[in-house]
């Protein structure tokens, strides 16, 4: 197990072939990671998986359109900046020294908007609830 930022644990499976190389799969559940790369080892063609790529799906499935650049900043590093977006205005942009870092606040951030917006949601149907608030028929 890996601890990251936010309290998010990430499990990660791993295999070493002869020939040296080495091969990661990462996944939110012990299980998926496991189970990812037994599924590529039996194809006999296991691929390095970029955990930023997962998310940027994960994003994609969920309706977001997403981007990302690198540039040098003014102190010569390198730096990530991830962009995801929806039809509906909604825009978030978050900045890292690292991709995945980029990815995962980015993952982060959307999360933490949801469940708030979730929880505003649920108080204002709680409010009109007590206020005598019926459904039309």
């Amino acid at each position: 197990m890996t601890p990251l930022q936010r309290g998010r644990t990430i499990f990660v499976a791993d295999a070493h072939r002869g020939d040296g190389k080495r091969f990661v799969v990462r996944a939110d559940e012990k299980l998926t990671a496991f189970l990812e790369l037994e599924r590529e080892s039996k194809r006999g063609t296991i691929h390095r998986v970029k955990y930023w790529e997962i998310i940027a799906q994960n994003l994609k499935k969920r309706g977001w359109s997403l981007g990302y650049v690198s540039a040098i900043d003014s102190n010569g590093r390198t730096i990530f900046v991830a962009d995801a977006h929806r039809g509906d205005g909604k825009r978030f942009v978050e900045r890292a020294d690292e991709k995945l870092t980029a990815f995962m606040e980015l993952e982060s951030a959307i999360r933490h908007a949801t469940v708030l917006l979730n929880r505003q949601c649920a108080r204002a149907f709680r409010s009109r609830c007590q206020a005598g608030f019926k459904h039309p028929p």
